[in-house]
């Protein structure tokens, strides 16, 4: 990385006001330059301040002039977050406080730190591995307990052991077969091809459990996805701008009116996530309206949470039920069944306008559905605010329970280590192809140790035993200036 001996400097507290903000120095005159900042109480000067000790003083903000009141605290190498001299002032969390000591900083020969700097010099110190930043990362972006808990949980370094277990394992396999190569033309076997293939089998198998399933790769690297789903209209695109709190959607009272998937984020207690508004599913649409039904039908297959939307004001009268003076009561019809194999996330029902409805309606109506095979319902009246902040703590529990079905695989390995992961057992799978392929190790055994070595290197960019500087850049550029 270049620039890794200059002394850099940066604000780490949080953008914005604050009763406390940090600025970090490290480098090599770091401490050197911290000293003509500050001024401690009783005279001292920083510069000969030992290591790993906390001071009090004031921020010289110019000669002669006030200074800010500072809690000044120094770690010197090899005895700090970056193995580095490192100095972090805190004081007023002022931003335009906070900008005037890093000028400062910067006129006395600190370089401006890049995003991840700080990270990254602990990383190529030798202070942690690749994985172990990208733990930190993700700490800092956890925007809600469960976030925090599971990058908490990564941190703690057992995936990289597991990962380097099955590397060293690995290196020991190509090193057999790399053996077999300068004794091709003799009676030796180093490893037999049953063995290599068992090996191998196992090793797969502890790296497609680290990977965890596709779904949860897929939700560490975005925000999840709820569907809202139903027949034309159900009233999908009203509780859509309600559940928004914006007109995002075109809505009328005439069937099909949308045609196109509508996405937006959505802020709830627990989290974010992705909304989705999509056409009605009805299987008699031909032409554009089929188009828009079969967009609508993908969206389910990659939703984490779907929302199936019931007209409360005009439900389907099942053909069995004799018709009665009584309120009809809902049915299944294709675009409202209850939850099935065929889709591994969380499923909810909503019964929509019943705003419209009197009570025993509505509660005759939920009685049906619940005995038809919904177990999770709602009921809302959109237009009225009726049931709608019942219905977003639903969803805010919805994406509760998705962390806790996916935390445990999500905090395993993030969206680029699972990557390096699926390229490792790539090779691991080309490499059981060949020995199949061969009466013995030795017929294939160059393009065999080609393999096992892929495999390798890509589980060390997970380890950090193999770390080009393209994947540092990639690593290190989601990380905010001053961490």
């Amino acid at each position: 990385m270049e620039g890794a001996s200059d002394t850099i400097a940066a604000i780490s507290s949080a953008p914005g006001p604050g009763a406390v903000g940090i600025v970090r120095l490290d480098g090599p005159e770091a401490i050197a330059i911290a000293a003509g900042l500050v001024v401690l109480d009783g005279g001292a000067g920083i510069d000969s301040a030992g290591g790993s000790t906390r001071h009090v003083g004031n921020v010289r903000l110019s000669p002669g002039g006030v200074g800010a009141p500072a809690v000044v605290y120094v770690f010197r190498a090899p005895h700090s977050y970056t193995r580095n001299d490192l100095v972090e002032i805190h004081t007023i969390g002022a931003p335009a406080l906070l900008s005037w000591i890093l000028r400062l900083a910067s006129m006395q020969g600190a370089r401006p730190a890049n995003p991840g700097e700080f990270t990254a010099r602990a990383c190529l110190n030798g202070a942690m591995s690749l994985a172990d930043a990208e733990n930190v990362a993700a700490v800092i972006r956890a925007d809600t307990d469960q976030d925090f808990a599971a990058a908490q949980a990564a941190r703690s370094g057992h995936t990289t052991r597991e990962v380097s277990r099955v590397a060293d394992e690995l290196a020991d396999l190509a090193a057999l077969v790399e053996a077999q190569i300068d004794f091709v033309d003799e009676p030796i076997e180093f490893i037999s091809a049953t063995d290599l293939i068992t090996s191998v089998a196992r090793l797969d198998e502890t790296l497609a459990r680290l990977s965890g399933p596709p779904a949860a790769r897929e939700r560490d690297s975005a925000l999840p996805r709820i569907l809202l789903t139903g027949p034309p209209n159900a009233g999908k695109s009203t509780l859509f701008n309600a559940l928004l709190g914006r007109e995002r959607a075109i809505t009328s009272p005439v069937a099909g009116t949308t045609r196109d998937v509508l996405a937006a984020k959505l802020v709830l207690a627990t989290g974010e996530a992705v909304l989705i508004d999509a056409a009605g599913i009805d299987d008699a649409d031909t032409g554009i309206a089929a188009q828009a039904r079969d967009a609508a039908m993908r969206e389910r297959d990659r939703a984490d949470v779907i929302v199936d939307v019931i007209d409360g004001a005009n439900p389907v009268i099942p053909a069995a039920e004799p018709a009665c003076d009584a309120a009809p009561e809902p049915a299944s019809n294709p675009a409202a069944e209850p939850a099935s194999a065929s889709h591994s996330g969380i499923r909810l029902a909503v019964l929509t306008k019943c705003d419209l409805l009197t009570d025993a309606d509505e509660r005759r109506r939920l009685e049906r559905l619940q005995a038809s095979g919904f177990s999770d319902l709602a009921a809302v009246g959109a237009l009225s605010d009726r049931g709608m902040s019942a219905l977003k703590n639903r969803l805010a529990d919805a994406l509760i329970r998705l962390r806790r079905s996916s935390g445990a695989a999500a905090a395993l390995l993030n969206a680029r280590q699972c990557e390096a992961v699926a390229t490792a057992r790539s090779a691991l799978r080309r490499a059981t192809e060949l020995v199949q392929a061969s009466a013995t190790v030795a017929d294939r055994s160059e393009l065999l140790a080609f393999e096992l070595r892929e495999a390798l290197d890509a589980l060390g960019t997970v380890t950090g035993a193999v770390t080009p500087d393209d994947l540092l850049g990639r690593v290190f550029a989601g990380f905010c200036i001053g961490k």
